[in-house]
C-alpha cells in the first residue's frame, strides 16, 4: 500500500511539473438559502427531425444523464408544424409540404418512458396554428377518457386557413387511448398509441421566439408584433385552460424594455420593446401567464471565444449574467403587472453557446464546462428551468467556426448532446452513429451527482474566477455536494477548502469529467465516461487539486457520528474517554480505529490494558508517551466519524494550561465522560500527526520512507485523489 500511494504521488508530482498550478481559496457555508433545487433545471430539447428520439438506447441515455424536463417539438419549427398530422407548412408557399420523422407519438414516448416519468414542456404552434389546435393538443395529452364533463373545442382555422372542426376533448382522449390502426390511414394512426391514462403534461408555451422578425414564421398581421402576440396569446390561454385548468402556460419574452419592438405602434411608460408591450397588453386583458419564456445564447457565430464563454454565466466579462437577466425580467413583471405578477415564474427553455451556425466550440469540452457553469449560476437565481438545445440536432462543418484558436478536436459543429447518424458529407471526424455522446452530455450527467430536486442551495465561493464553485445540501440525507469547475485550459487549480456548518465523513467521493475523458473518445481507448475518485478529508479544512478544463463534483456524506473531544492534549498516565455522539436514533455496530503516529493505515482497536470500550460508542484510553500523535475515529456500521488527535506530554508542568482548559471543557460537555476524562476544544488537524515515537512496530528504514512520503504529501497539499475508476 505504501509503495502504491508513493507511486501515485510521484506521478501527480510529474504532472505538476508540466502544468502551472494556482492556489484558490474556497468557502462553503452550509446554511440554507431560500431556493430549493427544481428538477426542471435538468432539461433538454427534443426535435422532430430526430428519427431516434424514442429508441430504447436513446431512452436509456436520457435516463442515465438524469434529464428530467424535456421540451418539444423543436424550436422555430414549432411555429410551422401541426401536431395532429405531423405536417409542416412551407414558410414561402404556406402549403403543407412534408411530414417529420418523429411526431408527438415519438416525443411523448421518450418522456413517458423515463423512470419516474420526466416532465414535459410543449410549444404550441402560434405562427401558423390556432387556439383551437392548441386546445386539442392539450386534450390529446391530458384529458381523461371518462369521468370528466366533455369540452367542445369547436370550429377554428386549419393550417391552410380553412374552417375545421376540432371536435371535443374526449374525441382526442379516445384517439390517444385507441391502439387499433385504421387499415386506410387517416393521417392519425401515429396518434393511436393505446395510452388510456392522461400523460399529465403540465407546461405549455405559446409559440417559440415570436419576437424573431427575421427568423420566426408568423402568419398574423402584423407579424411578429408584441401587441398582436399578446392579444392572441390570451385567446390561446383561455381555450387551452378550458380543456385542462391545471396546466401552466407561458409567453415569450426577452430582457430589456426596448428590445425587439418590431415596428409596433404601441408604447407603455415610454417603452415599445417586446416584453413591456406583451405584459401590459395581457394585464389589460385580465390574463396572467403562469411563466415567462426566456432563451439565451451567449456567442455570435464566427466570434466564439472559449475564455469569454466560460466567464459569460457569471457576467464578469460584461456579458449579461443570469442574475441580472432574472432581475431584469422580474423588474418588468413588477412594473407592468404589479403585485398580481408575483406568481409568474421564469423559465429558460433554450440555452447553448452560439445562436446559429454552431462550430467546433459546440462539440468541445468547453461547451460542457459552459453547461455545468450555467446550471451552477442558474441555481443562484429565480430561474426554475434550463432546457439545453438540444438532445440531438445534427452536425455540420460548412459555414461554421472551426478556428484553431478554439479548443477541441472535433472539426464540426453540433448543438446536440448526442450525435446524429450522417453520411459525413463535407465533414471531418464526424459521427456515423446516433449514440455518440459529446461533452455536454457528460456535463449534464455529472449534474445528477451534484444535486437533485428538493435539495437546498448553499453559499459557496472561490476567490478566483477560473475555479467556479457551487454547493447544495441533499434533502434526502443532509449530505453536502460541491460542483467545482476548472476553467483554465492549462493550470491545475488547488482549492483550499473551508467548510462551515458541516462535518464530513471519509472518504469524499469525487466524480470528474475533463480533458483525459474527452481525449479518450478521440483515441478510442481510456475512460470517456465520468471518472470516480476519492479524497480523504478528516477535517472541515482540506486541499484538493483540479485538472485543467475539468468539471468535478465532490459529495460529502454527513458524518453520522462526531467524536467529542475532537482533539486533546493531556499528561501521560491520564485516562481519556472519546465519546461518539450520533445524529439519529440508530443502533449501529461500533468499532474504534487508531492510526499510530507516522502511519498511513487505520487499525482496529481491541480492548486490553490501554483500551476499553473498543466496540461501544465510548473509548477509554490509558495514555502513554508513545501515543502522542495518534489519531482515533469511530466506525458505526459503514459511517466514519471525524478524527480525534491525541497529544501526550511528559509532565504536568508542560501541559497544565492545556489540562486546565480541557478539564473545564469536559465539565460542560457530555455527561457520559467520567471524572478522569479530559477534553479539548482544539480543532482536529487534517492528515497524519507529526512528531513522537509512533505507536506501531515500524523499523527505522520504513519510518524514514514514511517521512519522505509525508514531505511529498505536504508538497501536494496532502489530499490526493485515488482509487480511480470509470
Amino acid at each position: 500500500m505504501f509503495k502504491k500511494q508513493l507511486l501515485s504521488l510521484v506521478l501527480l508530482l510529474a504532472t505538476v511539473a508540466v502544468n502551472a498550478q494556482t492556489t484558490v481559496n474556497v468557502n462553503a457555508t452550509v446554511s440554507p438559502r431560500a431556493k430549493p433545487v427544481d428538477e426542471r433545471i435538468f432539461g433538454v430539447n427534443s426535435v422532430m427531425w430526430d428519427p431516434t428520439t424514442s429508441t430504447a438506447q436513446t431512452i436509456q441515455l436520457v435516463q442515465d444523464a438524469g434529464i428530467r424536463f424535456i421540451r418539444l417539438p423543436g424550436g422555430s419549427n414549432s411555429d410551422t408544424t401541426h401536431w395532429y398530422s405531423n405536417q409542416n407548412v412551407d414558410t414561402t408557399t404556406n402549403q403543407l409540404t412534408f411530414k417529420w420523422v418523429s411526431g408527438f407519438d415519438s416525443a411523448s414516448k421518450l418522456i413517458r418512458n423515463i423512470t419516474p416519468q420526466a416532465q414535459a414542456i410543449v410549444t404550441v404552434n402560434y405562427g401558423s396554428g390556432s387556439p383551437e389546435e392548441a386546445a386539442e393538443w392539450v386534450a390529446y395529452a391530458n384529458f381523461p377518457t371518462s369521468g370528466t364533463a366533455d369540452v367542445n373545442i369547436g370550429m377554428g382555422t386549419d393550417p391552410l386557413n380553412v374552417n375545421y372542426n376540432f371536435q371535443t376533448a374526449s374525441y382526442w382522449a379516445n384517439l390517444r387511448a385507441s391502439s387499433t390502426k385504421l387499415s386506410t390511414d387517416d393521417g392519425q394512426n401515429f396518434l393511436r398509441i393505446g395510452q388510456t391514462a392522461p400523460m399529465g403534461f403540465k407546461y405549455w408555451e405559446i409559440g417559440n421566439e415570436v419576437y424573431g422578425l427575421t427568423w420566426e414564421y408568423d402568419k398574423h398581421t402584423p407579424k411578429n408584433e408584441p401587441y398582436t402576440y399578446a392579444t392572441n396569446a390570451a385567446a390561446f390561454i383561455t381555450k387551452m385552460k378550458a380543456v385542462d385548468p391545471t396546466i401552466k402556460i407561458g409567453v415569450v419574452v426577452q430582457t430589456g424594455q426596448d428590445t425587439y419592438s418590431n415596428g409596433t405602434t404601441h408604447t407603455v411608460n415610454g417603452h415599445n420593446g417586446w416584453t413591456p408591450i406583451v405584459l401590459d397588453r395581457l394585464k389589460q386583458l385580465g390574463v396572467t401567464p403562469d411563466f415567462l419564456i426566456y432563451h439565451r445564447y451567449d456567442m455570435a457565430p464566427g466570434a466564439e471565444s472559449d475564455s469569454t464563454l466560460l466567464q459569460a454565466s457569471g457576467g464578469t466579462t460584461g456579458i449579461s449574467s443570469w442574475a441580472s437577466d432574472a432581475q431584469d425580467l422580474r423588474n418588468q413583471i413588477n412594473t407592468y403587472f404589479g403585485s398580481g405578477g408575483s406568481s409568474i415564474e421564469l423559465l429558460v427553455t433554450e440555452h447553448n453557446s452560439v445562436y446559429s451556425n454552431p462550430g467546433k466550440q459546440s462539440t468541445s469540452l468547453v461547451d460542457g464546462l459552459f453547461l455545468a457553469d450555467s446550471v451552477g449560476n442558474l441555481l443562484q437565481t429565480e430561474f426554475n428551468s434550463m432546457n439545453w438545445w438540444a438532445l440531438r440536432n445534427g452536425g455540420d462543418s460548412s459555414a461554421n467556426n472551426l478556428s484553431s484558436s478554439l479548443y477541441g478536436w472535433r472539426n464540426f459543429g453540433d448543438y446536440g448532446m448526442l450525435s446524429t447518424a450522417t453520411s459525413c458529407t463535407n465533414m471531418v471526424n464526424c459521427d456515423s452513429t446516433a449514440y455518440d455522446a459529446y461533452p455536454t452530455y457528460y456535463a449534464m450527467k455529472l449534474m445528477s451527482f451534484f444535486t437533485r430536486e428538493g435539495d437546498t442551495v448553499i453559499s459557496a465561493s472561490s476567490n478566483n474566477n477560473l475555479l467556479a464553485v457551487y454547493g447544495t445540501k441533499r434533502s434526502s440525507d443532509g449530505s453536502l455536494s460541491l460542483l467545482v469547475i476548472n476553467k483554465s485550459p492549462t493550470a491545475i487549480q488547488t482549492g483550499q477548502f473551508a467548510l462551515t456548518g458541516f462535518t464530513p465523513s471519509m472518504p469524499v467521493n469525487v466524480y470528474s469529467y475533463g480533458i483525459a475523458n474527452d481525449d479518450a473518445a478521440k483515441l478510442g481507448t481510456g475512460c470517456r465516461d465520468i471518472t470516480a475518485n476519492t479524497i480523504d478529508t478528516p477535517s472541515t479544512t482540506f486541499n484538493a487539486d483540479f485538472a485543467p478544463y475539468s468539471i468535478n463534483v465532490l459529495t460529502f456524506e454527513r458524518s453520522a457520528f462526531v467524536i467529542t473531544p475532537a482533539s486533546s492534549t493531556i499528561v501521560t498516565g491520564t485516562t481519556i474517554k472519546f465519546v461518539g455522539t450520533t445524529w439519529d436514533c440508530s443502533s449501529p455496530i461500533y468499532q474504534w480505529q487508531r492510526k499510530p503516529n507516522g502511519s498511513i493505515d487505520w487499525q482496529d482497536v481491541t480492548d486490553g490494558s490501554a483500551y476499553s470500550g473498543a466496540g461501544t460508542n465510548a473509548l477509554s484510553v490509558a495514555t502513554t508517551l508513545d501515543m502522542s500523535g495518534d489519531q482515533f475515529r469511530l466506525v458505526a456500521d459503514s459511517t466514519i466519524s471525524n478524527v480525534a488527535s491525541l497529544t501526550v506530554n511528559a509532565s504536568s508542568s508542560s501541559s497544565s494550561s492545556s489540562s486546565s482548559s480541557s478539564s473545564s471543557s469536559s465539565s460542560s460537555s457530555s455527561s457520559s465522560s467520567s471524572s478522569s476524562s479530559v477534553s479539548s476544544s482544539v480543532a482536529a488537524s487534517p492528515g497524519v500527526g507529526g512528531g513522537g515515537g509512533g505507536g506501531g512496530s515500524l523499523n527505522w528504514s520504513i519510518l524514514m520512507a514514511l517521512f519522505g512520503c509525508l514531505l511529498l504529501r505536504s508538497f501536494m497539499h496532502r489530499n490526493t485523489m485515488k482509487t480511480a475508476n470509470c
